[in-house]
């Protein structure tokens, strides 16, 4: 009897039945294919199912809360977990110590493409500068990496879409001077990366900050800091040819009606085709809309009433959910989460005591990473310590029975989660 798993050799163990068989999983993380093979003397059978095995389904990025040994920094830490359930599987997790000459970086971004696992943020080890892949065992260099901070990871036609704030990435460093790069390819704030080299979208380097990253079907979305001709005001879309700006209808005697002003794009969503986004911006093309806007393909709509910068929005069972500095103070309806609901935004059961930096919906759940020690009031969920990562999860029959649940972390040295997204 003989099963591979996404192409590795699965080691049969124990007794092999008519119902089950057990074997020792390969390491490596994200979906696989799963083949089986059996052979009886000269007969063999065999079966492969398309991404039948999931080797961890939520991936956790952020920062630890003690110092590395060599640095007064603090370290950055990547950590798996399987979703739905009753939330009593506990995490498995990779810290990486002296992660990041930055203060207050650690990783900001993970995903998983073509069965590893990248995480980017404002570290360097070796020559991983600022992004690294993982399979389950070890770090892999992207080429030397890129010269900044990254905020952003996401998958987008068979590539990975780099965000952030550098300028450029590193092909090969010199093997004779390490700090001398051999092959620069000057990306600006956006770069590809195909599993062995770096690339750009479009025909000429990104000018600005991205801090954000959304795919819609054939659609990407870049939203942060620039304003450039044909990426107007901060948020633009990439139809997989050419960049264009995202506007609404013209507005008589105003040049605001494309991207937002004021501000930042933060975060990014879509619902059918309306595209939700939040930050820290005024004004969504033209319209009066602090913090959060929604843009139909044609035209925007002010989705007022938060009080703080949005970071984080994620669409469960078609009904939008924000998070981010809002809502802090005592006589705020909203406690750093809100969702939106009859045209008007609600809070989330008592939310969380602290800024929320990522959300995202799986099944019946919403996990949410930030900073924060407690989630609906509580600061321990039957027997967890609530500690910046949470999730809540509701009853599709009816909403009427929706619990929060704790994040079990490994280690006691967990600390602020930047990121989280499914692998």
């Amino acid at each position: 009897m003989f099963v591979q798993i996404g192409g590795k050799d699965c080691p049969v163990e124990g007794t092999v039945s008519q119902e089950e068989i057990t074997c020792r999983t390969p390491s490596g993380l994200g979906r696989h294919d799963l083949a089986l093979q059996a052979v009886e003397t000269f007969f063999v059978r065999s079966g492969e199912q398309s991404d039948a095995f999931v080797q961890h389904d939520i991936l956790f990025g952020g920062l630890t809360t003690e110092p590395n040994v060599r640095r007064s920094e603090f370290g950055g830490f990547v950590a798996y977990a399987f979703g739905g359930g009753d939330g009593k599987k506990q995490t498995s997790s990779v810290v990486f110590e002296n992660f990041h000459p930055l203060s207050a970086k650690g990783v900001r971004a993970v995903a998983e493409y073509k069965s590893r696992t990248y995480v980017a943020g404002g570290f360097t080890q070796g020559r991983s500068n600022h992004i690294a892949s993982f399979d389950g065992n070890a770090l892999f260099d992207l080429g030397a990496g890129v010269d900044g901070l990254v905020n952003a990871l996401i998958p987008f036609n068979g590539l990975l879409v780099v965000g952030g704030v550098f300028t450029k990435a590193i092909k090969q460093p010199s093997k004779r001077l390490a700090w001398f790069s051999t092959g620069v390819l000057r990306t600006g704030g956006l770069a590809t990366w195909d599993g062995n080299s770096w690339g750009m979208l479009g025909s000429k380097p990104f000018v600005g900050v991205v801090a954000s990253l959304h795919v819609n079907g054939s659609l990407l979305y870049a939203g942060g800091r620039f304003n450039e001709e044909g990426i107007r005001n901060n948020l633009a879309m990439y139809n997989g040819t050419s960049w264009l700006s995202v506007c609404g209808l013209l507005l008589e005697g105003r040049d605001d009606n494309c991207g937002v002003t004021g501000g930042e794009v933060f975060a990014m969503a879509t619902l059918g085709e309306d595209l939700y986004v939040g930050g820290s911006f005024a004004r969504a093309g033209g319209v009066s809309s602090p913090k959060i806007a929604r843009w139909d393909g044609r035209e925007w709509f002010a989705m007022s009433g938060l009080d703080g910068d949005v970071h984080a929005i994620a669409i469960l069972a078609d009904t939008v959910y924000v998070g981010g500095s809002f809502g802090g103070g005592s006589d705020s309806a909203y406690s750093y989460l809100a969702q939106w609901r009859q045209e008007s935004w609600q809070s989330l059961q008592g939310g969380v005591d602290g800024p929320v930096f990522s959300l995202v919906g799986l099944d019946s759940c919403l996990y949410i990473g930030g900073s924060f020690g407690s989630a609906g009031g509580k600061r321990e969920i039957s027997g967890v310590q609530v500690q910046n990562a949470a999730r809540w999860c509701f009853d599709r029959s009816g909403r009427s029975d929706s619990s929060w649940s704790a994040v079990q972390w490994p280690t006691a040295n967990i600390g602020t989660c930047r990121s989280i997204a499914l692998a």
